[in-house]
C-alpha cells in the first residue's frame, strides 16, 4: 500500500536508483516515484512534495525495471556479435548492494563519455521465470547461455549505462560473453563475495526488455573484478546501537523514551528539537485509494534555513472519527503516517524523520474532499532511512530527534 511519497525518500545514492529491476532502460531513475509501479494515484507532479501517497505498495524505488522478467526463454538477439568493434577493457572503482533489492552496483576508475557525467556497472539478479532474485546462492554463471542471452530472460544480468544525466543515460551495454562466480553468500542477506569476467557491447533494448546488439557499437570488458560485500558486526563494548552491518548491538533501548548514545554503551533520554506549525493544508486527494495527504511548515528550521522544510501527514484508510496511536508503526505498512523532510532540494531532501510516537485525533473527516478536523499530539518522529525495495523504515543510530507542540488540523 506504498507509496507516492518517497519522491523524497530518493536520498539513496544517486548511483543506485537508475536501474532497479528487469528490465527498463528507458526508465532508469525516477526518484520523484519511489514506490509506485504503475501509480494510478500519482498527480504526476513528481516535484510536488506533498505528492506521497501510491496505495500500490508495490515497493519499485525509482520505476527503474520490470520486475516482471516476461521468462521468454527464446533467443531474442544475438548479443555475441559484436563485429570487429575493438573492446576497451575497465576497472571497477565503487562498488555497492542496491538496498532492497538482489542487486549491486558501481562506477567505473575511467569514464567511458562524457567525463562529467557518471557511468554505472549494475549487476542484477532475477528468478528463471522473471521476478527479482529474493536471494543468492553461491555458484559460476555464464553470462552468455540459456536464458542469459538476452536481458528480457536473463537470470544474471551485467549492464552498464553510460553518461547518466538525471534519469537518462545515452547508451546501454549488455553481456555478450563472460561468467559471474558467486563464491560465498551471507545467510539470509544479499551480501557476497566473487568475482566477475565479462565482455558487454552496445544494445538497444525494446519495451519488451530484448536487447538487440547496435551495429558497430562499443564494446567493453572487464577482467578478473573480485567484491567482497559481506558485512561482519562489530559489537565490542556496546549494549546498544549500529553493529556496523545495519544490525543492533544487544537488545537495544526498549524504553520509547530513550535512545542509544552515540558510543553505544547505554540507554539516555531523547533530546529532541521542539517545532511549532506554522501552517498546514489539503496536499493530495485520491478517492480511487482513499488517500489523503496534508503538507505543512513548521519553525524553527531544522537545517540550512535557506532551504525549505515540510512535514506531510499521510492517510492510507478513509479516516474515521477516533484517537489513532502512532507507537510501534512503521512506513512500510501504516495506515496513518507522519514525515517530516528537512531541506528539500527537488526530488530528494537531506533528512527523513519518521513518527516515534503520538497521536491524532479525528473529530471529523469529510470524504472525496479531504476536510479534516483533528488534533495531533505528543507527536515526536526520529530520523531514519527508508528502504528503497519494501519502504522499511529504519531509526538512525545516534540520529536526531523532533518533537512538536500540540496542533490542530481543521481543514
Amino acid at each position: 500500500m506504498k507509496r507516492f511519497s518517497v519522491v523524497f525518500i530518493a536520498i539513496f545514492a544517486l548511483f543506485f536508483v537508475i536501474s532497479c529491476g528487469n528490465n527498463d532502460t528507458g526508465d532508469t531513475g525516477d526518484t520523484g516515484d519511489t514506490g509506485n509501479t504503475g501509480d494510478t494515484g500519482n498527480t504526476g507532479d513528481t516535484g510536488n512534495t506533498g505528492d506521497t501517497g501510491d496505495t500500490g505498495n508495490t515497493g519499485n524505488t525509482g520505476d527503474t525495471g520490470n520486475t516482471g522478467n516476461t521468462g521468454d526463454t527464446g533467443n531474442t538477439g544475438d548479443t555475441g556479435n559484436t563485429g570487429d568493434v575493438e573492446c576497451v577493457e575497465l576497472e571497477v572503482d565503487e562498488f555497492e548492494i542496491v538496498q532492497g533489492y538482489t542487486m549491486m552496483q558501481g562506477t567505473f576508475k575511467t569514464p567511458i563519455g562524457d567525463a562529467a557525467k557518471p557511468d554505472i556497472l549494475s549487476v542484477q539478479f532475477y528468478k528463471a521465470d522473471g521476478p527479482s532474485a529474493t536471494e543468492l546462492k553461491a555458484g559460476s554463471y555464464d553470462l552468455a547461455a540459456g536464458q542469459n542471452i538476452s536481458y528480457a530472460t536473463c537470470t544474471e544480468c551485467v549492464l552498464i549505462y553510460e553518461d547518466l544525466d538525471g534519469q537518462d543515460f545515452s547508451k546501454t551495454y549488455f553481456q555478450t560473453e563472460g561468467t559471474l562466480t558467486i563464491e560465498e553468500v551471507k545467510t539470509g542477506t544479499v551480501e557476497s563475495k566473487g568475482t566477475l569476467n565479462v565482455k558487454l557491447v552496445e544494445v538497444i533494448i525494446s519495451p519488451s526488455y530484448e536487447s538487440t546488439p547496435v551495429p558497430g557499437g562499443k564494446c567493453y570488458e572487464i577482467k578478473n573484478f573480485s567484491w567482497d560485500l559481506i558485512c561482519n558486526p562489530d559489537c565490542d563494548g556496546k549494549v546498544c546501537g549500529d553493529d556496523g552491518c545495519g544490525g543492533e548491538c544487544g537488545e537495544g533501548c526498549t524504553d520509547i523514551d530513550e535512545t542509544c548514545n552515540e558510543e553505544g554503551t547505554a540507554c539516555v533520554e531523547y533530546d529532541c528539537t521542539l517545532l511549532t506549525i506554522d501552517d498546514i493544508a489539503i496536499g493530495t486527494i485520491n478517492t480511487q485509494y482513499n488517500y489523503h495527504s496534508y503538507e505543512g511548515t513548521f519553525s524553527p528550521s531544522i537545517g540550512d534555513e535557506d532551504i525549505d522544510d515540510e512535514i506531510f501527514i499521510e492517510f492510507y484508510a478513509i479516516p474515521s472519527v477516533k484517537k489513532y496511536d502512532l507507537v510501534d508503526t512503521n512506513y512500510a505498512d501504516c495506515d496513518q503516517c507522519v514525515l517530516v523532510f528537512e531541506d528539500i532540494a527537488g526530488e530528494s531532501a537531506e533528512k527523513v524523520y519518521f513518527q516515534q510516537k503520538g497521536t491524532i485525533d479525528v473529530e471529523s473527516f469529510t470524504s472525496g474532499t479531504g476536510k479534516i478536523k483533528a488534533t495531533v499530539e505528543n507527536l515526536r518522529l526520529i530520523e531514519v532511512n527508508i528502504s528503497a525495495g519494501d519502504f522499511v523504515s529504519t531509526p538512525v543510530v545516534g540520529g536526531q530527534c523532533l518533537e512538536f507542540e500540540t496542533f490542530e488540523m481543521d481543514l
